[in-house]
């Protein structure tokens, strides 16, 4: 009969981030077995659990769920038969931003965001940059293009000119 007993028995420790929802099973109960759940020195109202008030809730089978759970809700929660203890789960609620070096995950993500956001930045430096230096090139370019034109024009302008004013034919003086 006492391995039995100590079958029945379960201890657990457990943790869990605060936010989840967790369900703690009472071994070896039957649906007609006088079950309480006590946390810490309380005991809780099951009549107030099974009607769904807050976040705890106890199942058919005598499980405890605890919905979004928090950090008040560590501690020790004990499952009993007839008053005979089955089963014991001790509660840690962490921050799930916390991880095990003790740094935030939102650190983690925060400095992330801010490498992605710097080398956006800086890429679209470099980008605004070589627009510029683009831009710039092209009314060069166009400039120089339009002197040429200007000079073609020029040049073109005066060889028409010489051709249409007939040469003065040079006069050559004697010596004297």
């Amino acid at each position: 009969m006492n391995l039995l007993k100590e079958l029945n028995l379960v201890k657990q420790r457990l943790k869990v981030h605060s936010g989840d929802n967790i369900r703690l099973k009472c071994l070896g109960t039957s649906v007609d077995d006088p079950v309480g759940w006590r946390n810490g020195s309380t005991e809780l109202n099951l009549q107030e659990v099974r009607k769904g008030k807050g976040h705890l809730k106890i199942t058919m089978a005598h499980a405890l769920i605890i919905i979004n759970i928090n950090k008040t809700d560590s501690g020790e929660y004990d499952c009993h038969v007839g008053g005979e203890l089955r089963a014991t789960y001790v509660l840690t609620v962490t921050d799930p931003l916390i991880d095990r070096k003790g740094l935030t995950a939102s650190f983690y993500y925060m400095s992330s965001l801010f490498v992605v956001y710097f080398v956006m930045f800086v890429a679209l430096m470099v980008m605004k940059h070589l627009h510029r230096l683009t831009v710039r090139k092209l009314k060069d370019d166009s400039k120089k293009r339009k002197e040429r034109k200007k000079k073609a024009r020029l040049k073109k302008k005066a060889k028409l000119k010489s051709k249409s004013t007939p040469a003065k034919p040079k006069i050559a003086l004697p010596n004297v």
